[in-house]
């Protein structure tokens, strides 16, 4: 049986910080300009993809070594450019991500979502 959870998962602060950086680093960044045009065609930026990926990867829709697979398709790299860039992602991001104890750059937190109550249903006796 498929549930859905309430727990929500928070990046660290610098999770989009190190996202640009490795767009750069690997020639797939996008200027704000370009950004805006795919906003306005619908399209996902390239940091927004690794974003989404990277989510999808912790809500276990994937496991991380179809990460390169899956970075090659969407960002339309190469396989070699994907695999480096998949490791940099695990090394800077998932991996500190795991040990929720560090004080790691990447950690993770885990909230809990509570359902508010109604205050407009009447008591039942």
């Amino acid at each position: 049986m498929n549930q859905r959870s309430n727990k929500k998962i928070i990046f660290s602060e610098h999770a989009s910080d190190i996202i640009c950086e490795l767009l750069e680093k690997y020639k797939i960044d996008e200027s704000a300009e370009q950004i805006l045009d795919k906003m306005v065609e619908e399209i996902e930026p390239n940091g927004r993809k690794i974003a989404n990926l990277l989510q999808e990867i912790v809500h276990k829709k994937f496991s991380k070594k179809d990460l390169s697979f899956e970075l090659a398709k969407r960002l339309n790299i190469s396989a070699k450019e994907a695999i480096d860039l998949s490791k940099d992602l695990q090394e800077k991001i998932l991996f500190p991500m795991e040990d929720t104890s560090s004080e790691g750059i990447s950690q993770v937190k885990e909230i809990t979502i509570k359902k508010s109550k109604d205050i407009y249903q009447e008591p039942i006796d």
